[in-house]
């Protein structure tokens, strides 16, 4: 959208000296002109070619609309708002007089007029020009489209805290013309914005998120939750854009499908894979960031966690918030329904919480990945665990007796082959590229917890990973020595 200002501007300048070519040195100018104008169009020209290229290529997806032009159209209201002085009682009302003086006084006054005259035919036909596009397109409603109106509308505005300044000037201090100066009370008006303004600028010195608070999140999950643990978030671009620069250390972040735009998440079943996911990882918590799609018709809030996770934790952006109230958020994620990204739960079982619900279901035991796992995602969006030089498999028997149980591991070794032992003398080598299942020996769990501890003695050799498909425990099945016998009283 900066590409259009910037042509509209040296379109006006360089007929600005066609027309003054008669008072101006106008070969020289009309020589900057155009050099300057070739250079701003030679750093477009690469983004032109490909653009057209990835049009000529992705057609389909770029002229198919995906976007809800409802939606699209009803976050526009905010633009002046944003981009000036808020939207609330007393800002609302700045908004509106600044800009309608703006207007007024600009057109009125004839030194003005040619200026504000050609910013607002600019920024009109931005507006159009930006808004057909979104429209007509696959592209979605962004604040950040609009931003070459931000200079339009903040220009406009300094023109009526001029235009104010003289009207008052004129009415107030007539018979003071010579103490008090229209500049003056122009200076005044500008003192009582910029009081009015302290606080918003406050709020977004102080933000923690811009709105949604990734380090606050990310310092909070490395705190209290088991080291090694999964995170599941909403939105799969996230652990790969967002989370960058603010990864948690001890715990893993990641998404099961891709879920965005509402397309996605119902062709990828996003709910029911994310909810299978969570059954295979009783460990693994889950990160409700956004809250979209529950007002989507037919599709409802998501119920799920609130069954499954037996805690739950809340991070507010209070600074955020705050700017949403104002209707001075930087961007359209401010004013998201139910204030998502800025109002976020996370929801998370703790392992005592895991074990509980397990003996409510009369499970006998529960199989928990201990220290030393990783966590991998592939280009497949398969989910995997990754042993490195060694991990710890956690087995709970949740009975009062010894639990004979068989465990089966299905992995495949990553970039080379890999020879894994337990601590109970089991051993087994996973060929490269090959998917393999792998049983133990029967291990006899008494009451409580027991850990088999699994290594890699070549580690330190070649550090060649294997990713663990999943983990399954069965506890067998005792049957008397004569199958004919009778059974005992």
């Amino acid at each position: 959208s900066t590409w259009p200002a910037v042509g509209l501007l040296w379109s006006i300048l360089l007929l600005y000296v066609i027309i003054r070519r008669d008072r101006l040195p106008w070969r020289q100018v009309l020589a900057w002109v155009l050099a300057c104008g070739g250079v701003a169009f030679l750093t477009i020209a690469p983004w032109g070619y490909l653009f057209i290229a990835a049009l000529q290529d992705e057609r389909a997806s770029f002229l198919t609309p995906q976007g809800n032009p409802n939606a699209m159209f009803s976050g526009m209201w905010h633009i002046p708002l944003q981009m000036t002085w808020g939207g609330d009682l007393p800002r609302g009302m700045l908004t509106l007089v600044l800009l309608g003086c703006g207007i007024f006084g600009g057109l009125k006054n004839a030194i003005w007029r040619p200026v504000v005259s050609v910013f607002l035919a600019i920024a009109l036909g931005l507006f159009a020009l930006i808004a057909v596009t979104l429209q007509y397109s696959a592209g979605l409603f962004a604040v950040r489209y609009f931003l070459p109106l931000w200079l339009v509308l903040l220009f406009i505005s300094a023109v009526g805290l001029l235009w104010l300044g003289e009207t008052i000037h004129g009415i107030l201090f007539a018979n003071w013309r010579e103490r008090v100066r229209d500049i003056h009370v122009a200076a005044l008006l500008f003192v009582g914005v910029a009081a009015l303004m302290a606080r918003p600028i406050v709020c977004i010195l102080t933000l923690t998120g811009n709105p949604l608070e990734y380090s606050k999140m990310s310092r909070w999950m490395d705190a209290h939750l088991p080291r090694g643990s999964v995170v599941v978030t909403e939105g799969w671009l996230g652990p790969a854009h967002m989370w960058r620069q603010h990864m948690p250390t001890n715990v893993f972040i990641t998404f099961t499908v891709p879920d965005e735009p509402l397309a996605n998440y119902t062709k990828h079943r996003t709910r029911e894979v994310t909810r299978e996911f969570f059954l295979r990882n009783p460990d693994a918590a889950f990160l409700e960031m956004s809250r979209t799609y529950h007002r989507v018709p037919g599709m409802g809030r998501w119920t799920f966690p609130l069954q499954h996770f037996k805690r739950q934790v809340g991070f507010t952006n209070e600074e955020a918030l705050a700017l949403r109230e104002m209707q001075l958020g930087a961007t359209e994620d401010f004013y998201g329904v139910d204030t998502n990204n800025i109002d976020v739960l996370l929801f998370y079982n703790l392992p005592e919480d895991i074990l509980a619900r397990a003996r409510q279901e009369g499970r006998p035991v529960v199989m928990l990945f201990g220290p030393g796992w990783q966590y991998m995602k592939t280009r497949d969006f398969r989910d995997w665990r990754g042993l490195a030089a060694s991990a710890v498999i956690e087995l709970h028997n949740l009975t009062p007796a010894p639990i004979e149980v068989t465990v089966t591991l299905r992995g495949v070794a990553g970039n080379g082959a890999k020879q894994v032992r337990t601590d109970r003398g089991d051993q087994q080598d996973f060929h490269n590229m090959r998917l393999d299942d792998w049983t133990l020996k029967p291990v006899l769990l008494a009451p409580g917890r027991t850990d088999i501890v699994l290594s890699d003695p070549l580690w330190g050799i070649a550090k060649v990973p294997l990713l663990v498909e999943f983990i399954t425990i069965k506890p067998e099945e005792h049957k008397p020595a004569n199958p004919g016998a009778p059974v005992p009283p």
